[in-house]
């Protein structure tokens, strides 16, 4: 029940600048919608590129007024 999709799953282990703002980047393109619900993924190893992308997509949703709600 997503709506806006992040792919950071084609990061893979990557951690490089180029991924961390492709997912900022696709992630802040729910900022149009009412309810958006962003999808990402945590491996079991972790993804790099995820967790370093987290706390800047959390600020931009946040700057722009929305909430953080479990689901």
């Amino acid at each position: 029940m997503w709506s806006v999709d992040t792919l950071d799953w084609m990061a893979k282990d990557s951690d490089s600048s180029y991924w961390v703002q492709r997912i900022i980047r696709l992630a802040e393109q729910g900022v149009s919608q009412a309810h958006p619900i962003v999808l990402m993924h945590d491996g079991r190893e972790g993804d790099p590129a995820t967790v370093t992308a987290l706390p800047a997509i959390i600020q931009f949703y946040r700057s722009h007024g929305y909430r953080f709600v479990a689901l």
